[in-house]
């Protein structure tokens, strides 16, 4: 199997690629066979990140200083007595790696259930975290050491790191709407997925779907799908092509909320990994799209690329990955020795 997707460069990929590189292909086990695969499975991954959580407590002084530039940066856009309740209702899904600092308070990744933001509000990854937050029917998510301060009215204002918005989580008709407030400017979007990151008192915008308006004191201008756009202090601007399956989206695709893949046929899962990972995905055979079809899922709850990886354990379809397509085949029989 070949897989050249940016996510095999995160080690928690590779370890994961080679357990299940242990297993030979075979013909098709039992549902209780899979079912008892797919518990190891689960439980290795969850093994790989257990440790990294055990450093928590060590961050948690450069957390609360880092909350303190938070405060002074948000209170630009946020100036109230009382907090009310973001629109549409915000809420931390899942936290990968240490820990997240919500209002100075550490909040670990194995120890919290989904968790409410309201305006003032202020959410902060760590240099070893990152956060995925349902937000309506769509789905923002925090980059390794960002600072967030959430606003009213569907806004927040980005103080440092990088956000990733999709409008439109997977499996929902209709699209959410933000507004990402920055030093550079106020940051808009007609139905995407983009991603905004401020580094060194620059800005960089890009946009993997749909398209972002910026509007501030120096820069307005729209940038469409393809696209990114670096924003340098003095207002200088500078464009360039972006593919939707740049390395620079891996983050976001590591944390991506997970699905409940009970239920659904396989071509339906690859078309949510699809779009999550920004590949597209092709059949070589119009029996491995008719397989694709018909053969149910039944594989409880995963991320992109874990669900990835199960497909040819759990079903009799292989894969491969170049240049951000992902073809699917069926599965090369295996040779039974007499």
């Amino acid at each position: 199997m070949i897989d050249k997707t940016p996510a095999d460069s995160a080690n928690e990929e590779h370890l994961l690629e080679d357990i299940l590189r242990q297993a030979t292909p075979r013909p098709q086990p039992s549902t209780a066979a899979r079912e008892r695969a797919l518990r190891e499975l689960r439980g290795e991954w969850r093994s790989l990140t257990a440790e990294r959580r055990k450093r928590r407590q060590f961050l948690a002084l450069g957390a609360a200083a880092s909350i303190a530039l938070a405060t002074l940066f948000g209170l630009q856009w946020f100036n109230a007595d009382t907090a009310p309740a973001l629109n549409p209702q915000a809420q931390i899904l899942r936290i990968d790696g240490d820990a997240v600092t919500v209002n100075g308070q550490l909040v670990a990744a194995d120890d919290f259930n989904a968790m409410p933001l309201s305006a003032g509000d202020q959410l902060q990854t760590t240099r070893d975290s990152h956060a995925a937050i349902g937000w309506g029917n769509g789905s923002l998510r925090l980059d390794a050491a960002s600072t967030i301060t959430m606003l009213e009215n569907g806004a927040i204002n980005l103080v440092s790191g990088a956000v990733y918005f999709d409008s439109q989580q997977y499996g929902h008709d209709s699209a959410s709407r933000i507004i990402v407030r920055t030093v550079f400017g106020e940051i808009s979007h007609l139905g995407t997925q983009f991603q905004a990151r401020i580094n060194d008192a620059e800005l960089t915008l890009q946009v993997r779907e749909g398209a972002v308006d910026i509007k501030g004191p120096r820069v307005e201008v729209q940038i469409a799908a393809g696209e990114s756009l670096h924003v340098t202090g003095n207002g200088e601007i500078q464009r360039r092509a972006i593919s939707s399956h740049d390395p620079s989206w891996q983050w976001a695709t590591e944390i991506a909320p997970e699905l409940s893949l009970d239920g659904r046929s396989t071509a339906d899962v690859l078309n949510w990994i699809g779009r999550e990972t920004g590949q597209r995905v092709q059949y070589r055979s119009n029996q491995a799209r008719q397989l694709a079809s018909s053969e149910a899922r039944g594989i409880g709850t995963l991320a992109p690329i874990p669900a990835l990886r199960t497909i040819p354990y759990m079903t009799s379809l292989d894969y491969s990955i170049v240049d951000g397509l992902i073809t699917v085949e069926l599965a090369t029989p295996v040779p039974v020795n007499p």
